[in-house]
């Protein structure tokens, strides 16, 4: 093959952008800016690959990242790449593993597993799942990356090799998980183990996440695929590491907003599953719209954690915040995504503490989280967006349209209050009343305890969430009236927030109509619009996305009723 087909074969493992032709990849939006990985939420990495040298094709910079910064990277190489040189295959062995052992010592890599499935003929099947089982077993990584498996790439059609262990280390993750498959490994003292996250090597048009490699990490895993001499000279044609690489990874960096990146394809395999049963008397469940977007961005300190479903920028329509409620994180407004995302564009965020996103030594308060929504969107290139907010997440949103008035575009305050009287007084008695057994077990300590395991740091976070419940906020009528975006006040007749609040608050933002009042007909688009759903709590309102959701948009896209016909 020629060089150039060379590089661009070999680009898969690198995660570049670049296209055959020359051109970058384009996201549909315009916009190149994939979220990095999170790297908080691991600790160890083992990497699959099916030769020595695999990993040198751009993704080892991403590894001396990692080890750089403390994380424990692990190589297992399925075959010792003895039919890659002319050399008789004994002697290309020994040379390429001895290689491969100093390309690793180069990225900070002190554990390499090298096993002899032929190169060349790997064969998918039960043998090479349970090997690359046992290995994870005994490693224990909480990521695994993989190559991939698909028969076609932007470059052509994949080496057999590469996919025979791209799919089978896919299936090997799970195996790893379930101690009936490969139970004799069991018997040897190797225990089940679940692996939290599987990425593979991606580009701009199909990554999701991204790991920048500006400076050290890229001098370093160039040098890495450098520490392959003998393999390399036996390729006449092959380009010198230093010339290609930094391209790719300068490309691969546009996709990141950065200079130099490696991007990737991340599945959380232990995120909820992409559908959310919504309870309703048919008993109908609601699939989920995948997300576009996701990942964690920093935000005045902290590792905020945020979804996007569809593309921003790319409709006249605003696009539409989501902000969950105490204790609540972007898992629980599946429903909502999924009822809006068909109209448009959503966006969802997990508060301080909350969710993904891990609580900081930072006092809370309503005004801090709306600073916080605030820099997420001016991050995302949002000039102006619709805010949703539920119970605490409706308070922030009410400062994020006085803080931020420029940001907000219309406001929907769902079961939430302006003041702590618009609250009944039982409300802050069950809340004082909460300690850290009325978590145990519930998906709100599970999701803290994946980023912060220290029970003394989540009975922290309890306190101040209490602290800043009962102590709420003071929005005063005049701070009411002067908010800009037109408002729609929901709430339920049983619910913890007053009737005559949510009617107060209807009325501060200027809804009523004299002149529709007198001749019985709407004739204006209004400035505010209130619902009370009948016989409906707190807690029951949220689960009536079905009946709020379409009166939602009509307010979010200016529509008025039909009037009907009396006579």
């Amino acid at each position: 093959m020629s060089r150039v087909d060379y590089v661009l074969y070999r680009a898969r493992l690198v995660g570049t952008s670049e296209t055959p032709d020359g051109g970058p990849a384009a996201r549909k939006d315009g916009r190149m800016t994939l979220p990095a990985l999170p790297e908080e939420s691991f600790q160890r990495v083992l990497c699959v690959v099916a030769h020595p040298d695999d990993m040198e094709y751009g993704t080892s910079a991403a590894v001396a990242r990692w080890t750089a910064r403390g994380i424990e990277v692990g190589y297992l190489l399925l075959t010792r790449g003895e039919a890659g040189m002319p050399n008789p295959p004994e002697e290309t062995a020994r040379l390429r593993v001895a290689e491969q052992r100093a390309a690793c010592a180069v990225v900070g890599v002190d554990h390499l597993t090298v096993l002899e499935h032929p190169d060349g003929v790997l064969v998918y099947g039960l043998d090479l799942r349970r090997d690359i089982c046992r290995e994870i077993r005994r490693f224990k990584p909480d990521v695994v990356l993989g190559a991939g498996y698909e028969i076609e790439t932007p470059y052509g059609f994949d080496q057999a090799d590469h996919r025979a262990a791209g799919l089978a280390t896919l299936d090997a993750v799970r195996d790893a998980g379930n101690r009936w498959v490969f139970p004799e490994q069991i018997d040897d003292d190797l225990e089940p183990h679940s692996v939290r996250w599987f990425i593979v090597p991606g580009l701009a048009g199909s990554a999701t996440h991204g790991v920048e490699v500006t400076g050290e990490p890229l001098r370093r895993g160039v040098a890495s695929l450098e520490a392959h001499a003998a393999y390399l000279a036996a390729l006449p044609d092959h380009p010198a590491p230093e010339d290609f690489i930094p391209q790719f990874t300068a490309m691969s960096g546009k996709a990141m907003g950065v200079e130099h990146a490696v991007l990737f394809r991340a599945h959380d395999l232990q995120a909820p599953p992409e559908f959310a049963p919504e309870d309703t008397q048919d008993s109908v469940e609601v699939m989920a719209t995948k997300s576009s977007r996701s990942g964690h961005l920093p935000i005045n300190g902290l590792s905020l954690y945020y979804e996007v479903y569809g593309e921003l920028g790319t409709s006249k329509t605003s696009p539409l915040l989501l902000i969950p409620g105490a204790f609540m994180a972007t898992d629980s407004m599946k429903s909502w995504v999924s009822a809006f995302a068909s109209t448009r564009t959503v966006i969802v965020f997990d508060q301080q503490g909350h969710g993904r996103t891990p609580d900081t030594s930072r006092e809370m308060s309503y005004e801090q989280f709306a600073d916080d929504a605030a820099a997420l969107l001016r991050a995302l290139q949002v000039e102006r967006a619709d805010v949703l907010g539920y119970s605490q997440g409706g308070g922030v949103a009410l400062q994020l349209a006085l803080r931020h008035p420029r940001l907000v575009d219309k406001l929907v305050s769902l079961s939430a209050t302006y003041r702590k009287d618009g609250w009944y007084p039982s409300v802050m008695e069950g809340i004082r009343g909460l300690s850290g057994a009325a978590f145990a077990g519930t998906s709100v300590e599970k999701a803290f305890k994946e980023h912060t395991p220290d029970a003394a740091a989540f009975d922290a976070y309890l306190e101040k969430m209490k602290v800043l419940s009962i102590d709420d906020q003071n929005i005063s009528d005049a701070q009411m009236r002067s908010i800009s975006a037109k408002t729609m006040v929901i709430a339920g007749d049983a619910d913890a927030v007053k009737p005559e609040h949510a009617l107060a608050m209807f009325e501060l933002r200027g809804g009523g109509d004299a002149e529709a009042a007198a001749s019985g007909v709407l004739q204006r688009v209004p400035a505010a619009r209130l619902v009370i759903l009948a016989a409906t709590s707190h807690i029951g309102i949220f689960g009536e996305s079905a009946v709020l959701v379409p009166m939602v948009n009509a307010f979010l896209d200016d529509v008025l009723p039909r009037t009907p016909n009396l006579f």
